[in-house]
């Protein structure tokens, strides 16, 4: 599934499930935006958790033939 399938399903950015994809793996995320909005969205991703399955799937994703995992 790709990732804005995934968003859509969780009723989440892409920018959200990326952000969490990074959190979930333990790795620390800095991001910054001018914008409160965009600042919220950031906040955002924290509250909720990707399955083991879509954590596995969005893992298994490519970036122009380059193994993003």
């Amino acid at each position: 599934m790709c990732l804005l399938l995934y968003a859509f399903h969780m009723c989440r950015s892409a920018a959200q499930v990326c952000q969490r994809w990074v959190t979930q793996q333990g790795c620390n995320l800095v991001v910054s935006s001018a914008r409160e909005d965009y600042d919220r969205d950031d906040l955002d991703s924290t509250s909720f958790d990707l399955s083991a399955a879509e954590m596995a799937s969005l893992s298994s994703l490519s970036v122009d033939h380059v193994h993003i995992a």
